[in-house]
């Protein structure tokens, strides 16, 4: 199993920073009212643990969760550098970590160890944004936000080479 002590320190902090900033920036994708967006962000570190027990063999993803301080103005800094650039800006720092990390984790030869990965970065994306998703006054916009978010789901699948 690949474990924390495999990486260089830059590359571990690459994976270890990934999914607070898939979980922040999931954020940025769809619309969504400025309630919700507080509500959501308050809970990426629950989010973020809360999925990684989906994989407890894992133990790549399980010393992520082990290493993280609750409070790290580092990720904060970055996301919130990235989230004032906008929806797109936001996107294109989230694949181009996600890039980095799955030629990261392809170097170590563990394909098993990079698809749990990716999986759960898509888990964390997608719970973000069903807890940010905003449905309207009556529900009446169900079906964008819905829609809006199966599309961002589809777009990040595609970036993490992996078929939802």
């Amino acid at each position: 199993m690949v474990k924390a002590i495999d990486f260089t320190p830059q590359e571990w902090e690459t994976l270890r920073s990934l999914p607070f900033v898939v979980a922040g920036t999931s954020l940025a994708v769809i619309h969504i009212s400025a309630f919700k967006a507080v509500k959501a962000a308050l809970s990426i570190n629950s989010i973020v643990h809360d999925t990684s027990t989906q994989f407890p063999d894992n133990e790549l993803i399980q010393d992520i969760i082990g290493g993280r301080h609750v409070d790290h103005p580092e990720h904060d800094k970055l996301v919130e550098e990235n989230q004032s650039g906008g929806k797109e800006a936001a996107i294109a720092l989230r694949n181009s970590m996600s890039e980095q990390a799955i030629n990261i984790l392809n170097q170590k030869n563990q394909p098993h160890v990079s698809q749990q990965y990716k999986q759960w970065l898509l888990l964390i994306s997608r719970e973000v944004m069903h807890k940010a998703e905003a449905h309207g006054f009556l529900g009446l916009g169900k079906d964008k936000s819905e829609s809006e978010v199966s599309a961002a789901l589809q777009d990040y699948s595609r970036v993490l080479q992996l078929s939802e």
